[in-house]
């Protein structure tokens, strides 16, 4: 259970990351190109937001804390409803695969703690 728990969490660390990574380069472009650097600047700082989410439940699940396990299940199931959402205004392939690792989070929660019981 310890293992299949600090896999989700470093699946978490790495979806942080990769937010955080995307932000500098959507600020980067922000600066460098003329074209509403604005809502680019605004993306960038929504994904920074959203990679410290993903980084503060990546730890706690890490730390193997109960309130790190709920947290995650909050928020894979809030990522799937806007996801979700997106898809159905536009689809992107970025927005299905983030659907889709949020669902596989889910899902292994779901079976950790099932195998907890």
């Amino acid at each position: 259970m310890v293992k299949s728990i600090k896999l989700v969490s470093i699946l978490y660390l790495i979806v942080a990351v990769f937010f955080f990574v995307w932000s500098i380069i959507m600020f980067i472009l922000s600066k460098n190109i003329n074209m509403s650097s604005s809502a680019m600047s605004a993306s960038a700082i929504r994904g920074i937001f959203i990679g410290v989410l993903y980084l503060i439940v990546g730890i706690g699940l890490w730390k193997l804390k109960k309130w790190g396990k709920i947290s995650a299940i909050i928020l894979s199931g809030f990522v799937i409803i806007v996801s979700l959402y997106a898809l159905m205004i536009i689809f992107h392939w970025a927005i299905l695969s983030l659907l889709v690792l949020n669902i596989i989070f889910l899902v292994c929660l779901f079976f950790i703690h099932k195998k907890k019981n």
